[in-house]
């Protein structure tokens, strides 16, 4: 017999370091974390679990972990604060026990494969008060004698195969006509080939968390890929197709969509519930059968199916807002920022602060200021004139300041303009400046373009730089449009 790998001692020991299931049966609160995940998710067959719910169930849980502990039980709210640590935690990289995701602006959380597989195995010591082994040897035969025939492309020997079978129904059919005995199953079998027909229900159903988390997967290793891909949105979107027909192409997503269409045919559907309800109605299954779970397993295959389906539908909806400049743009900036903080987090790992408060924060909260806090009028200050005899002072420095006003006499610059327009029929006004230079600096153009609002004048879209030397003696130039001074009709 070939040698498994799997069982090496090395292969063992690198899964007890790496695999989440090992850890959570190992954890010192097995037991708290596999009974919680057993009766809020595996239990009842539920899946995406909101957080408050999940807090609001955890406080019982809480409670007696707490009481069985000796120690007092917190109240209401540190027990909420207490169940929230507990969600974080169980779904953070170090354990990956649930998924936590935001759907709706609320936090959600779901069981996974790794924490489903623990919480099983668990289940799986559970002593039974029955085993049938009958129906599992009828069911392995079957199997057999389904894969020999149906896998032979043999067209006689597939001829052989149902003129058998169709005789061997045609001798019993004559022998019920004769008056022969029909051959019933007894209680036990009964009961035996329904509890193997439910454990191979509940294993579909931890199939589909398998199968999501595979998509879950893709769409991660996706995302990743997006926010450092540097070529264009063509080279993407192949990228994508090509890791979605890796799933849909695989032995595990072929079996899904076969099962799902097979379980989405209204035919179908109509033929289990058929079934069951008759089923259901025997003897034999009246006593220590789960009923509930058998009629309504149907549903939660179907809930299951779905849960798959719109993981795949979010990978589509992705895609397409992955490939939009903007929002890649911006997921890039946030996601690399994020991989910044993980350098700096992981650079520090192993020897941070031992301080308590190595890190202060100048408020925990945002500080409010509501409209009608506000005072409405503030009434003005009251001033308070003090009379004073006034007395003659003496002063010092310099008066110049006062008189150093800057006057622009406009006139003087209508006959810088006159006199260049004798000459030519139009001018500009950085000809009229090359000839009669800017003396008081910035006043002066200004005085100018005053001048150009009575005057026949017209702007051009060119720029001309005008360079002049400022009151303070400092150098500076204007970049403005073109102002051209015509000459005016003298008969107009």
């Amino acid at each position: 017999m070939a040698n498994d790998s799997f069982m090496d001692l090395d292969s063992l020991a690198v899964l007890r370091t790496n695999s989440p299931s090992w850890k959570l049966l190992a954890s010192d609160d097995a037991a708290f974390c596999c009974s919680f995940f057993y009766r809020e998710f595996i239990e009842n067959n539920v899946r995406n679990l909101s957080e408050a719910r999940l807090v609001l169930d955890m406080r019982s849980f809480l409670s007696e972990k707490h009481s069985l502990a000796g120690e007092a039980i917190p109240d209401d709210d540190d027990l909420a604060d207490e169940a929230k640590l507990y969600l974080r935690r169980w779904s953070d990289e170090d354990h990956r026990w649930l998924r936590r995701f935001y759907q709706n602006r609320q936090t959600f959380y779901d069981l996974t494969t790794a924490g489903q597989k623990a919480v099983e195995w668990l289940a799986s010591l559970k002593s039974r008060s029955f085993i049938g082994t009958e129906s599992r040897l009828h069911t392995f035969f079957h199997l057999l004698h389904e894969i020999e025939h149906q896998a032979n492309p043999d067209r006689e020997e597939r001829l052989k195969y149902l003129e058998k079978q169709r005789n061997e129904l045609n001798r019993k059919i004559r022998d019920l006509k004769a008056g022969g005995r029909v051959e019933v199953l007894d209680d036990v079998q009964i009961k035996e080939r329904f509890m193997e027909a439910m454990d191979i229900a509940g294993g579909i159903l931890s199939d589909f968390r398998e199968v999501k988390d595979k998509f879950q997967q893709i769409y991660t290793q996706f995302r990743d890929e997006v926010n450092e891909w540097e070529h264009g949105k063509g080279a993407l979107l192949e990228q994508f197709i090509a890791d979605r027909e890796v799933i849909e192409e695989s032995e595990q997503g072929k079996s899904f969509a076969a099962f799902f269409d097979y379980l989405m045919a209204f035919s179908q559907q109509r033929d289990f519930d058929e079934t069951m309800r008759k089923i259901l109605k025997l003897s034999a299954l009246s006593k220590d059968m789960d009923r509930y779970d058998a009629l309504h397993i149907k549903q939660a295959w179907v809930d299951g199916a779905e849960d798959v389906q719109q993981t795949i539908a979010k990978l589509s909806e992705q895609i397409s807002w992955y490939v939009n400049e903007n929002n890649l743009q911006e997921k890039k900036n946030i996601y690399f920022q994020i991989k910044e903080i993980e350098k700096k987090a992981l650079s520090i790992k192993g020897s941070e602060p031992k301080a308590k408060d190595f890190m202060e924060v100048s408020e925990l909260s945002p500080s409010v200021s509501l409209p009608l806090e506000r005072v409405p009028r503030m009434p003005p200050a009251k001033m308070e004139l003090e009379a004073h005899s006034l007395e003659l002072g003496t002063h010092h420095g310099s008066l110049d300041a006062i008189f150093n006003q800057v006057y622009v006499d406009k006139k003087v610059l209508k006959n810088h303009i006159d006199e260049m327009l004798e000459t030519w029929d139009t001018v500009t006004l950085k000809n009229v400046l090359d000839m009669y230079p800017l003396e008081k600096g910035l006043f002066e153009l200004l005085a100018y373009m005053e001048i150009a609002k009575s005057e026949h004048h017209r702007f051009l879209p060119v720029k001309d730089r005008i360079v002049f030397q400022g009151i303070d003696g400092r150098n500076r130039y204007v970049d403005m449009d073109r102002i051209v001074f015509e000459k005016r009709d003298r008969n107009g």
